[in-house]
C-alpha cells in the first residue's frame, strides 16, 4: 500500500559524508517547494564536508514537473536546428570563396609559367654570354698569337730586306732603313715573351706598345700598329729613334737645312742673340733622347705655330716628345740657338702619312 503523506514537511536529514563522496539529492514525491529548492543546493564554502539531503524515498518515484518558464522554450530537437540555421553559410559566400580560391590557384599557375618562361630565358642569355666569352676568348688567344709571331719575325730578321715586311708605311721607310743600317751593324734577335702590353690609340688609330724580353736578358719597347686581321706592323723609327742627323753632328754643322728631328720639348725663358726680343719670340727647350745636349728653339709669340706648341704642352711644366722641323738662322751667333719651322708630330711616330 502507499504510504500517506505526512501533511507536516519532512526535516532533511543531514549527515556528514567524506569529500569523496557525492551528495544526493531526493526530491518530494509529488513538487518541489521553494524552501526545498532553496535547501536542496546549500553553500558550505570552506568547510571539508557537504551535507546530504534525504527526503522520503517514495517522493523520489514521482517525476518532477517542467516549470513553468520552460513551455514557452523549443523543445530539444527544435531548438538544436535553430542553433544550426543560426550557423549556415549563405550559398552566394560559398560561390566567392570558391571562385576566389579558382582564381589564386589560375594566378599561381601563371606565375609559375611565367616564371619558367624567365628562367628558360635567362639560360638563353647566360649561354649567350658564355658562347661569347668564348668567342671573345679565342679571338684574344689568336690576336695574341698573331702578336707574337710579328713580333718575333720582327727582331728574327736578318737584313733589311728580311725586316721591311714587318714595318708600317713601307714605301716612306723603305730609303730611310736601308740608309740606316748602311752605318749600323744589323743585329738579329730572339725575342722570347712580352713584359707588358698596353693598348694606345693614337688619333684615332689602334696601336700597342709592347716591352719586350730578349734572349740576352735586354728588354726592349716596340711600338706596333694593328692593322686589323690579326696583321700587326711594327713602327721601326720610334725602335732605332731614328734622325735624319745624329743630334751631335746636329749642333756641331748648325745645318741651315730644315730636319725632321725628334725632340722632347719644354717651355723655357732664355733669350739672347738675335732671339733676345721676348715680346717677338716664345722660347722653347727641346733635348733628343740618350743625348745630355740641349738647343733653345724659338717661334713668333703670335703665330699659329706657338698656338700649337702651347696648345700640346699645356702647361709651363710639362715635356713633351715630338718631331719638330728645326733649322738654324743663316748667320746666326749661337749653336744653341735654331728656328722651329713645323711640327710634324706631337709624339715620336708619324700617325699617318706626313706629306713631305
Amino acid at each position: 500500500m502507499e504510504k500517506k503523506r505526512s501533511k507536516a514537511k519532512p526535516q532533511p536529514d543531514l549527515r556528514v559524508l567524506p569529500e569523496e563522496e557525492t551528495p544526493r539529492l531526493v526530491p518530494d514525491q509529488e513538487s518541489e517547494t521553494d524552501e526545498v529548492k532553496k535547501s536542496a543546493a546549500p553553500s558550505y564554502a570552506g568547510k571539508s564536508a557537504q551535507p546530504v539531503l534525504d527526503f522520503d524515498t517514495a517522493a523520489a518515484s514521482t517525476p518532477t514537473q517542467q516549470p513553468k518558464s520552460m513551455a514557452a522554450v523549443l523543445e530539444p530537437e527544435e531548438a538544436w536546428g535553430a542553433e544550426q540555421k543560426k550557423g549556415q553559410i549563405p550559398t552566394g559566400w560559398l560561390v566567392l570563396g570558391g571562385a576566389l580560391i579558382l582564381g589564386i590557384a589560375a594566378w599561381v599557375l601563371v606565375s609559375l609559367n611565367q616564371s619558367r618562361e624567365v628562367v628558360s630565358q635567362n639560360l638563353v642569355v647566360q649561354k649567350e654570354i658564355e658562347h661569347d666569352r668564348e668567342q671573345e676568348d679565342r679571338q684574344a688567344r689568336d690576336s695574341l698569337d698573331a702578336l707574337r709571331s710579328s713580333v718575333t719575325q720582327f727582331f728574327a730578321a736578318k737584313s733589311a730586306a728580311d725586316l721591311l715586311p714587318h714595318v708600317r708605311q713601307q714605301g716612306r721607310v723603305k730609303p730611310l732603313l736601308e740608309s740606316y743600317y748602311q752605318a749600323h751593324t744589323f743585329q738579329p734577335r730572339k725575342f722570347v715573351t712580352f713584359s707588358s702590353l698596353n693598348a694606345l690609340v693614337l688619333s684615332t688609330r689602334p696601336f700597342l706598345l709592347a716591352e719586350c724580353q730578349l734572349e740576352n736578358g735586354e728588354t726592349q719597347e716596340l711600338l706596333l700598329e694593328d692593322q686589323g686581321g690579326g696583321k700587326y706592323l711594327a713602327d721601326w723609327e720610334t725602335y732605332v729613334h731614328y734622325q735624319p742627323m745624329p743630334w751631335e753632328d746636329f749642333l756641331d754643322q748648325r745645318p741651315s737645312k730644315p730636319l725632321n728631328m725628334r725632340v722632347v720639348c719644354k717651355k723655357d725663358n732664355f733669350y739672347a742673340y738675335e732671339f733676345r726680343d721676348e715680346a717677338e719670340y716664345q722660347c722653347y727647350r727641346l733635348t733628343a733622347r740618350d743625348f745630355e745636349g740641349y738647343v733653345y728653339g724659338y717661334v713668333p709669340r703670335r703665330s699659329k705655330l706657338n698656338y700649337q706648341l702651347d696648345s700640346a704642352l699645356k702647361n709651363s711644366s710639362r715635356i713633351q716628345p715630338m718631331i719638330l722641323r728645326l733649322r738654324y738662322p743663316e748667320g746666326g751667333n749661337s749653336k744653341r740657338a735654331v728656328l722651329i719651322d713645323a711640327v710634324l708630330s706631337k709624339n715620336w711616330t708619324y700617325v699617318t702619312e706626313p706629306e713631305f
